[in-house]
């Protein structure tokens, strides 16, 4: 028999493996309820091209409307700039890229201090993958960093800066890339060229590149469904960022999606399109996988563009060829006096385009689904932006009260009954180059210099037409204030960056707005 203090130790035991156990049956009930997350970030994709949103009758987006109709359609969601890699930075990072110092593209690359949402979900035992753009590391066009680190680097290329990339060693651009910013695998290109550790490709030394054959947004979906295939019903859930990049100039389609698209007017625009179906034509594969895997009723995907479409810009050309003569309707100033960059995406009806806080550059194609937990078929028309997407995933996996200085707000309440006046209400701030706004309700005051200023109302007139700066002095102080209030304390700099980094002449045919 056993003796009273031997059988309290025997119980005491037994008492510890019960909690063990009770421990680790939570830790794998709370991985098998962890959503998986996919986010498909696409590439200068303007505001009027989603079959959903009723605008253009000639873009035809089947998968990705499929997508809104099973979930949520924002109407009004933001990026938190109009150029790619600060709303990389700022969405990757859950955070205003301003409070890290990234303003654009010179201010690559992406800080070793900042976390990634990557890291984050790592942290709450996830397996991640990334394909495609990256546009956070060491690059030809980040002089900023460059002037701190290796200034013997920076070359003049005409009137421009670049860093020459083959003058800094591969060490130092690891610590940048991918690998290191969070994400298990990664494919990792833009449209040949690729760093991968994908299968077969897992042992392959970092900075070897790999080229590829075949269109270059069918190579990065090709790549998303290898990782889904991989990674979908094993212990952990899975994150995948699958960068596309498209439309995006070079608009180059391959034949296959341009074959499908008929002829029109506008070349330039029937390439762009060609490249929208093919993005559209991935999404419903990885959609397709997801449902064949049975993984896609708890599987959270957003979709969302980086910016909005670059409708035209000045390019340093000796000798000043036109690519195509463009002609639009509502800016008549995009004249053949122009070299554009247009990649035949549209922004219609918003004002503007890439570069500017207009609507145009920063109100975006946007759509969450989440099948298991959010009601299908919603029109959200609150504004929101990208630092919300992250925020309401980042809950849904884990607990956010430990990652510190996270911007954003969860949207699940919201999406699932809770009043969502609150959203209207918060303000949303932005600052890219000699530009700053601040969206707070209906009303946006945007500011391009010290003496131009403009105040709309978002309800009547999202199209950016009247200024209301004089009749609402009230209403414009009062955002003014808290623009200023954002850039001191929360980002410690100027509304308004020292210099005129946006050159004078793109702003005087990129400004359509009032000038009273």
């Amino acid at each position: 028999m056993f003796k009273c203090e031997n059988l309290s130790k025997y119980l005491k035991a037994i008492g510890f493996i019960c909690i063990f156990l009770l421990a680790i049956n939570t830790y794998a009930q709370q991985q098998k309820d962890q959503p998986n997350i996919v986010v498909i970030y696409t590439d200068d994709w303007g505001y009027s091209d989603l079959g959903v949103h009723d605008i253009m009758s000639d873009i035809k987006t089947p998968n990705i409307d499929a997508l809104a109709r099973d979930g949520v359609l924002f109407t009004d969601g933001y990026v938190t700039a109009p150029q790619c890699a600060p709303s990389r930075a700022g969405f990757l990072t859950c955070k205003y890229q301003q409070s890290f110092g990234f303003d654009a593209i010179p201010s690559l690359p992406l800080i070793k201090e900042e976390k990634t949402i990557a890291n984050h979900l790592q942290g709450f035992g996830y397996r991640t993958g990334m394909v495609g753009k990256w546009h956070l590391g060491v690059h030809a066009l980040g002089v900023e960093w460059a002037q701190e680190n290796y200034p013997e680097a920076i070359q003049k290329k005409g009137r421009r800066e670049m860093v020459n990339l083959d003058l800094i060693p591969e060490k130092v651009k690891e610590p940048f890339a991918p690998a290191n910013r969070g994400f298990d695998e990664y494919y990792w290109g833009r449209s040949r060229d690729y760093i991968i550790n994908f299968p077969p490709y897992q042992d392959t030394e970092f900075g070897e590149e790999i080229s590829l054959k075949g269109d270059r947004v069918d190579q990065k979906t090709k790549a998303s469904l290898s990782f889904i295939q991989r990674n979908a019903n094993k212990e952990k859930p899975f994150f995948l960022y699958t960068a596309y990049y498209a439309p995006h100039n070079p608009v180059t389609p391959s034949k296959f999606y341009l074959n499908q698209i008929p002829p029109m007017e506008s070349e330039q625009r029937r390439k762009g399109l060609a490249l929208m179906l093919a993005v559209d034509t991935g999404v419903g594969k990885i959609i397709k996988k997801l449902k064949e895997l049975d993984v896609y009723e708890n599987t959270i995907i957003v979709f969302a563009s980086d910016n909005g479409a670059p409708l035209a810009q000045f390019l340093d050309t000796p000798n000043g060829k036109i690519s195509e003569s463009y002609v639009d309707e509502d800016h008549p100033k995009y004249t053949s006096d122009m070299h554009l960059r247009w990649n035949g995406s549209d922004n219609k009806p918003l004002n503007g385009d890439k570069g500017l806080l207009s609507e145009g550059g920063i109100r975006v194609p946007m759509i969450v689904s989440w099948p298991k937990e959010i009601k299908s078929g919603q029109v959200c028309d609150k504004p929101v932006n990208t630092l919300d997407l992250a925020k309401t995933f980042l809950s849904a996996a884990g607990d956010v009260s430990s990652l510190p200085n996270l911007n954003g707000v969860d949207l699940l309440p919201y999406l699932n009954g809770q009043d969502n006046t609150g959203l209207l209400e918060r303000p949303l701030y932005w600052r890219f180059y000699t530009q700053s706004a601040i969206r707070k309700g209906n009303w946006k005051l945007l500011r391009v210099s010290d003496k131009m200023e403009f105040l709309f109302d978002l309800k009547e007139d999202k199209e950016e037409k009247n200024n209301l700066i004089e009749k609402y002095p009230n209403e414009a102080n009062e955002l003014r204030k808290a623009l200023k209030t954002w850039a001191k304390k929360e980002t410690s700099a100027r509304v308004l960056p020292k210099g005129k980094l946006l050159p004078p002449e793109t702003m005087k045919y990129h400004l359509y707005f009032p000038q009273s």
